[in-house]
């Protein structure tokens, strides 16, 4: 994104090559080539070199990933994209909660400016970080223009030949892993399988605490389960019952089936304990995907009025919003449109010059 007036140059810490070919066009940059972490680490005990020195001097230096470097003269913006670390430790690993709970509060003080993804974890930053409001902004992400939608039938053509799903579904996108509620979802869906003839594909990778979660699959990652399993929720005091032959995982999903995905589905089911955005709700909308969200944190910043809330903590408040979208053709079709104009009103342009504003601003 080209924003007139700025030259912008990149910084990485990495042992590996980079891959520039996203940006789409040649960018200045000084790669050291040893692990971030290790870089890390560096700066905290030494506290330098300075990151600006690195690159011949620059007057604004933007922190994407919680931790702040030292400068010499240049400015500095740091990103937090969400602190479930603060507001949820107990749905992070420790490996998480430990290094970033005891740095990023810091940090954000430290910033010139904080940029935050949604104005609810704006809100989470200003009033659990003690950071001045004025210091504070919000830039709402956007989706790819590759995520766009697929005319229905050819969407589900894809999905039948590449993961044999052939029936109507409800779909989750994310990592599974405790603080997207997947046990909730599944447990909410067990609720309602005699009532629609729908199946439940859970379409992500297996994140912290879930290598147990036990549905089987075969090597391919995606054929349905043979049988009923019994999965324990988060909490470990129920047991569920996995309806037979009715949940699929995927496993890690590329993003070029994603369009397929969501246009192919009658829903995507997302009643996540906390999002500092929520970014699978946005992609849904943009491909015509009517979207099941939680009440909380960004999500309803995120969905609008397009989008049907459930309470995340309530397994009855989940499966009575599925079974209300799942069995209304006409609410379906009308949560499509306005999910398409609430899809609308985020694009990387628009984040570009927020973020753009914000560089001015602490110059």
């Amino acid at each position: 994104m080209e924003i007139e007036g700025l030259d912008i140059s990149g910084f990485a810490a990495q042992a590996r090559a980079l891959d520039l070919e996203a940006i789409g066009r040649p960018l200045r940059h000084r790669r050291l080539p040893i692990p971030t972490r290790a870089m890390y680490k560096v700066w905290s005990m030494l506290g330098m070199p300075a990151v600006d020195s690195l690159l011949g001097g620059v007057d604004v230096y933007h922190a994407t990933n919680y931790f702040l470097p030292p400068t010499k003269r240049a400015k500095r913006v740091l990103t937090i994209h969400d602190i479930t670390f603060k507001k949820h430790p107990e749905l992070c690993s420790p490996k998480i909660v430990g290094p970033f709970s005891s740095k990023v509060e810091s940090f954000a003080r430290e910033a010139d400016a904080v940029i935050a993804d949604s104005e609810s974890t704006r809100r989470d930053i200003i009033k659990l970080f003690g950071v001045k409001p004025e210091c504070v902004h919000t830039v709402h992400l956007a989706v790819d223009d590759s995520i766009a939608p697929v005319p229905k039938m050819k969407a589900r053509e894809i999905i039948a030949v590449k993961y044999d799903i052939r029936q109507p579904y409800v779909l989750f996108v994310s990592t599974i892993e405790p603080r997207k509620n997947v046990h909730g979802i599944v447990e909410a869906f067990r609720k309602i399988r005699d009532d629609v003839p729908h199946r439940l594909v859970l379409a992500g990778a297996k994140g912290w605490l879930e290598s147990d979660f036990e549905i089987e699959f075969d090597k391919e990652e995606w054929i349905d389960r043979v049988g009923a399993s019994v999965v324990e929720n988060i909490q470990g005091k129920k047991k569920i019952e996995v309806p037979k032959g009715r949940v699929i995982q995927t496993g890690f999903i590329a993003q070029s089936d994603l369009p397929a995905l969501y246009s192919a589905a009658d829903a995507l089911i997302f009643p996540s304990f906390y999002e500092g955005f929520g970014l699978p709700v946005l992609e849904a909308m943009a491909c015509g995907c009517p979207v099941i969200t939680a009440n909380n944190s960004s999500l309803p910043e995120v969905g609008g009025d397009a989008a049907e809330y459930c309470d995340a903590n309530d397994v009855d408040s989940i499966a009575n919003a599925m079974r209300r979208v799942l069995s209304d053709e006409s609410l379906r079709e009308q949560m499509r449109q306005r999910g398409f104009a609430q899809a609308a009103k985020f694009s990387w342009k628009k984040a570009a010059e927020e973020t753009a504003a914000v560089y001015r601003s602490v110059c």
